[in-house]
């Protein structure tokens, strides 16, 4: 495990760049479950994540779309936000199994506490965010 502190969401956003920097060079699938309270640094995270993948679109967690796709040169990035969702059962309208099947992708998922069991565990990495205090956040980085 491994354990990181940041003071501000600039600094959230570089921790998320430089992990979108090493996912990129990585070949085969990484599924990343992003689980914290609201407002811990997950999106903002995300938003240097695709910075690091080289996506230039600005990036909105999708709650109300579910997920965004973004095309990366020779694979895709899904990233995905289940707040909303209050079954598993409500992910196969978008095929989400199909997508968790991608040998290739890499697959962002906010509120990933939601349906983290049914997640594999191959090439899983969890990201807990917590609050140290109302400046502080803590990323906890588990394989």
């Amino acid at each position: 495990m491994v354990s990181l502190l940041s003071s501000e969401p600039k600094e959230t956003e570089a921790i998320g760049k430089i992990f979108g920097q090493k996912i990129k060079k990585r070949k085969g699938q990484t599924i990343l479950a992003l689980i914290g309270p609201l407002g811990s640094g997950k999106t903002t995270f995300i938003k240097g994540l695709a910075k690091g993948l080289g996506i230039k679109k600005r990036i909105l967690s999708p709650t109300f779309l579910i997920f965004k796709e973004f095309k990366l040169p020779g694979r895709k990035f899904y990233h995905f936000d289940c707040y909303r969702i209050n079954s598993i059962k409500e992910l196969k309208v978008i095929d989400f199994q199909k997508i968790l099947q991608e040998k290739n992708s890499i697959i962002a998922i906010e509120w990933a506490e939601k349906i983290l069991k049914f997640l594999p565990k191959k090439n899983l990495l969890i990201f807990k965010f917590k609050y140290q205090d109302e400046k502080i956040r803590e990323i906890k980085i588990l394989p």
